[in-house]
């Protein structure tokens, strides 16, 4: 199917329009992989790392409590200790229930799993400190409380561990935002190229089929149109020696043509003048329009020399006294039309 230079131009603009949307396409998917890489960290990462820390710092004030409840024998202080416990261990389950929200991955919920279940452990034993605490047996709460180090700790190593995990997935996302950015400055910047150098190829073939069809520069094509078109055919028209098909090559072939016709018709002329008067156009020669002119010209041509051959025959025959010659004949040929 042969493309109008309008349907190329269309379809130059809509490769340049669709490899504009790609590269736009192509960076706001990896813009957004980046930011949203980078925006985990402060949406959750972040708030999780706060959220864990507090729930350690909690855990351990809410100890501190209760070691000052053994240390306090006054009924009073021992009951304000006790609200500020209880406020403290809200506060840890609390804690623990927003985190569930903050989860990134099953290994992030089996340490929240190990925090509850190490919190689950703990609070029998710090209830059972209280309760000897508050009648008065400070040394047995102090034994209890002194027992349940291991439980503390362990849930002091979840808490931290956690805690941890959340830093260091921070770090992992921060890496791979770093990685990511790199690899979308690659990819836009090879998208980019891309789209340039199809622009560029399809501008190219563009512009050398063009050139091809026109068999030259568009100013050059009018300049030649316009000499033949004024009767101008002196000029050289300079093509490819394989170029047949342009524009230019078409002029070249029409410009020709009528330069043969011409020199046939002046050859033809300068012939009759040396009396050659059976000197006529090659027809074969000639296709088309220029074949029927030729033959045109030939029919008139060969009309003239009819009639001039009967003038003479009528001037040969009065020259030897021969004056019955049929002037109607004459003027028949004289006035006949060409064939």
């Amino acid at each position: 199917m042969k493309l109008t230079i309008a349907k190329k131009m269309s379809l130059l603009a809509l490769t340049m329009v669709v490899g504009m949307a790609t590269l736009a396409g192509v960076g706001q998917y990896q813009m957004k992989r980046v930011y949203d890489t980078t925006n985990y960290t402060n949406v959750n990462s972040l708030p999780s790392v706060v959220l864990m820390d507090d729930t350690r710092a909690t855990y351990n004030q809410m100890r501190i409590q209760v070691s000052s409840h053994i240390m306090n024998t006054d009924i009073g202080k021992m009951n304000e200790i006790a609200a500020k416990i209880s406020d403290m261990r809200s506060k840890l389950d609390t804690g623990l229930n927003d985190y569930e929200k903050l989860l990134s991955n099953d290994e992030d919920k089996q340490l929240l799993d190990q925090d509850r279940e190490a919190l689950t452990a703990f609070y029998p034993r710090m209830e059972q400190v209280l309760a000897l605490s508050r009648l008065g047996k400070k040394n047995d709460a102090r034994d209890v409380y002194m027992s349940n180090a291991p439980y503390a700790i362990k849930l002091n190593d979840a808490l931290q561990a956690h805690a941890k995990f959340n830093v260091e997935l921070a770090n992992k996302n921060s890496i791979q935002a770093s990685a990511m950015q790199k690899s979308a400055a690659k990819i836009l910047t090879a998208v980019f190229f891309g789209v340039f150098l199809l622009t560029v190829v399809s501008l190219y073939l563009f512009t050398k089929n063009l050139l091809r069809q026109l068999g030259g520069e568009p100013e050059e094509a009018a300049a030649i149109a316009n000499a033949v078109a004024q009767g101008d055919l002196g000029g050289n028209i300079q093509i490819n020696y394989a170029d047949t098909t342009s524009v230019i090559a078409a002029m070249k072939r029409m410009s020709d043509t009528l330069k043969q016709l011409i020199s046939a018709m002046s050859h033809m002329s300068q012939a009759h003048d040396k009396g050659q008067i059976d000197e006529k156009l090659d027809i074969s020669a000639f296709n088309g329009a220029f074949k029927d002119v030729a033959q045109v010209v030939n029919s008139m041509v060969a009309g003239h020399v009819e009639m001039n051959v009967k003038a003479m025959q009528v001037v040969s025959a009065f020259g030897e006294g021969e004056f019955d010659v049929d002037h109607a004949a004459v003027q028949a040929a004289e006035f006949r039309p060409p064939h």
